[in-house]
């Protein structure tokens, strides 16, 4: 489930590719079927079939990088 304070450009990702077509690269946190909060990286990209008007499939790559973030917040506070 993406987190709500994320929720925005997540919905405004997947608008773009939807309707516009356009690929994205976003970070955003999710809750873990546990319950935990974890930062991922996502990359979305349509796919067109013969109508070039409406992507028919989207394709992404979500990779966890909860520890790269938390090394960014530990830099930040020092």
């Amino acid at each position: 489930i993406v987190h709500l304070e994320d929720r925005a450009i997540f919905d405004l990702a997947m608008k773009k590719a939807m309707e516009q077509g356009e690929e994205s690269y976003l970070e955003y946190r999710v809750y873990t079927i546990d319950n935990q909060i974890k930062w991922v990286q996502s990359h979305i990209k349509p796919y067109f079939g013969t109508s070039l008007t409406y992507p028919i499939q989207l394709e992404g790559i979500t990779t966890d990088i909860t520890s790269r973030k938390q090394v960014e917040l530990a830099l930040k506070e020092s």
